[in-house]
């Protein structure tokens, strides 16, 4: 096929910093590249990680910065309106609400036949003018990481979009980067039992209530190590609490890890503390690892997670049932292992990258 022939899909991703929404178009933009009929082009903030990771990868990166009122400002959104235009964009796909407001705007003026809203977070949007008209009269398409992310997006907006205009398309991952079996178990049995923790240091990720299961595992004589992964605005609020209850020696903040993947091998059990998760890409990079997981029953992960099948669900904010569940994994490597091979056969039936673009590109263009 020729590329006058091809489908222009084109991403939009002002995000600075890196995170699971970057990660999902990168990977999004892989998968639809390799099906050979798409011409794949981003828009990006000039100096994020997800513009130079598209850029060694040899996709085309327009450079463009979106705050919240860029919507307002005539010369940027002419720009953007001119290279949708120019580039003949067949179609755009968006996640986050600033993005909608500017390049949603453009690519309908632009004559884009669809404008995609992939909503990966599952929280409530605002119910104003501005976010009703768009989503009636600009987005083709609002699809949803979760059941849970669709419910909470629109809960202010009861009866807005039709439900031919609504979708859940779950994430997925590329399962030929991930083992296909376990780790090797640990040497000594004298070892801790190495409990990780994944995610930005912002409330929404609840490190705090991890801490306190810690204090509670540690009153217990459990032998276990909490590792903390990941850098944000409560760094020092989370390494206070630990040195003040004591922590030092069971809870480490152990910053930034650029290889989630390697990582993974040398961990046991994976703890989600998180109070909202729009859909958990870590999550199911540990299931995919042949890690048990240990997280709170709410948001998306009873769809990720199968209660004492793939892993173990205790009920937000019980940090004392969250605790017993990590003592029963720290004290059972049997356990784990039944746990972390399921929920690695779960994930790849329900999480193939291949898979999910498929059904999102059904779902977009009716094929």
């Amino acid at each position: 096929m020729t590329n006058a022939a091809k489908t222009s899909l084109c991403f939009v991703n002002s995000t600075p910093f890196w995170g699971g929404g970057e990660k999902l178009h990168l990977d999004l933009a892989q998968a639809f590249a390799r099906k050979s009929n798409y011409h794949i082009s981003l828009v990006t903030n000039t100096t994020s990680e997800l513009a130079n990771r598209a850029s060694k990868l040899g996709f085309h990166c327009e450079p463009f910065s979106l705050g919240k009122n860029s919507f307002l400002n005539p010369l940027k959104m002419y720009r953007l309106y001119k290279y949708f235009k120019q580039s003949h964009i067949d179609s755009v796909i968006l996640s986050d609400s600033k993005d909608l407001k500017a390049s949603g705007l453009c690519a309908k003026l632009a004559g884009v036949k669809h404008i995609v809203y992939l909503r990966g977070q599952a929280k409530p949007i605002k119910s104003k003018f501005l976010n009703h008209w768009l989503l009636k009269n600009v987005c083709t398409h609002f699809i949803a990481s979760s059941h849970e992310t669709l419910r909470k997006s629109l809960s202010r907006l009861p009866n807005l979009l039709p439900k031919e205009k609504t979708f859940v398309v779950y994430h997925g991952l590329d399962t030929d980067e991930w083992p296909t079996t376990p780790a090797a178990l640990k040497e000594s049995d004298s070892a801790p039992v190495l409990i990780t923790n994944i995610g930005r240091l912002i409330p929404d990720k609840g490190q705090h209530f991890l801490i306190q299961a810690a204090k509670i595992l540690r009153d217990e004589g459990c032998n276990f190590k909490i590792e903390i992964v990941g850098t944000g605005g409560l760094e020092t609020t989370l390494q206070q609490m630990i040195e003040n209850e004591e922590l030092t020696n069971y809870v480490e903040l152990v910053g930034f890890n650029d290889n989630i993947p390697e990582y993974l091998k040398s961990v046991d059990i994976f703890a989600l503390s998180s109070v909202s998760e729009g859909f958990g890409f870590v999550t199911v990079e540990a299931m995919l690892s042949f890690k048990p997981i240990v997280a709170f029953n709410m948001s998306s992960m009873p769809e990720l997670i199968e209660h004492q099948k793939t892993g173990l669900l205790a009920e937000h904010p019980n940090v004392e049932e969250f605790a017993q569940y990590l003592k029963q994994l720290i004290q059972s490597p049997e356990l784990r292992e039944k746990l972390g091979q399921a929920a690695a056969q779960s994930a790849r039936e329900k999480f193939s990258l291949a898979d999910r673009t498929d059904e999102l590109e059904s779902v977009i263009y009716g094929e």
